[in-house]
This record gives structure tokens, C-alpha cells and sequence, in this order.
């Protein structure tokens, strides 16, 4: 059995260079993923009214 380790290690690069672009998108956008929360829970989704399927 063998083993790429060159590919091994540059997939597993991009999987931390991804994860770490991931937390420093949410740790910039914070503010406004929060302010989207309180928004949505304050005054429900803009489109409610106009689903098919509900959850009711």
C-alpha cells in the first residue's frame, strides 16, 4: 500500500487554511450575522407568509 503523502499533507493544508478563513469570516461578520438573528426573531422571515410547506 502506498501513500501520496505529498497530497496527504496538501489536502490537509487546505482543509486548516479553509477552517481558518471560516472562523476569521464569522469573527468579522459577527456583528451582522447577529443583527440578522435579532431581525429574523423580531419580525420572522420577510417571505413566511408565502410558504408551501409549513412546519405549523
Amino acid at each position: 500500500m502506498k501513500f501520496n503523502v505529498s497530497f496527504i499533507s496538501e489536502a490537509a493544508l487546505a482543509a486548516a487554511v479553509q477552517k481558518k478563513q471560516a472562523r476569521a469570516w464569522g469573527q468579522e461578520n459577527a456583528e451582522a450575522i447577529q443583527e440578522r438573528r435579532s431581525g429574523i426573531e423580531g419580525n420572522a422571515l420577510p417571505l413566511a407568509d408565502h410558504q408551501i410547506l409549513k412546519n405549523d
